[in-house]
């Protein structure tokens, strides 16, 4: 399984994750970078087209982030990012940052 990254054409937003390919049943981890202040949304969607959002977990978390550093997306229970299902196809991880909230 494939798994696909797109970057917004300014990169605001750079998304690495810990693998180029993944197979199923693999976790993925994913890291982000943010160029400047900001709120933040993280996206995954699977090979089936299902969409859930990686950050914030919770809407009612804490969704800004300082400009400059990088850190891990992390699961409920400190988990890796997610897990790969499916055994055809590729998923998109999408990150976009906004000045407001």
């Amino acid at each position: 399984m494939l798994l696909a990254l797109l970057l917004l054409t300014q990169n605001p937003v750079t998304v690495r994750l810990n693998h180029d390919q993944f197979d199923p049943g693999d976790r993925a981890r994913v890291y982000v970078q943010s160029a400047q202040d900001g709120y933040l949304v993280v996206l995954h969607a699977d090979a089936a087209g299902r969409i859930r959002v990686l950050f914030p977990l919770d809407p009612t978390d804490d969704d800004f982030v300082r400009g400059g550093r990088k850190f891990e997306i992390r699961g409920r229970g400190d988990r890796d990012a997610f897990q790969v299902e499916g055994t055809d196809g590729s998923g998109t991880v999408l990150a976009a940052v906004s000045p407001d909230a």
